[in-house]
């Protein structure tokens, strides 16, 4: 083996180990609202989660999970993504008239 290399039987892993589907779904509901109704960012998202839980991923695997998840700050995005909102209804009545 080159010098260079580390062999992976004798040394232990630097890699710290992916968060499973389940811990993921664990932690869904209080990742998504941290992003979008205590207007985190994704990086104070990322520690925050790291701090409470050792919960360890990058950056651009939240964005992935939270696109999954369809969780959007910008209301646009989500639209174009398809995303429904419910529509808010319009009185074309005309006021004092009968």
């Amino acid at each position: 083996m080159p010098p260079n290399r580390r062999s992976t039987s004798d040394q232990p892993s630097d890699r710290k180990k992916r968060p499973s589907e389940q811990e993921w779904e664990q932690h869904k509901d209080f990742i998504a609202d941290l992003y979008t109704n205590k207007s985190k960012s994704l990086k104070e998202v990322v520690q925050i989660m790291k701090d409470l839980y050792q919960f360890e991923a990058g950056a651009s695997t939240y964005k992935k999970r939270l696109s999954k998840w369809n969780v959007y700050k910008n209301t646009r995005r989500a639209a174009r993504k398809g995303e429904t909102s419910t529509p808010v209804p319009i009185d074309d009545s005309p006021q004092g008239d009968i």
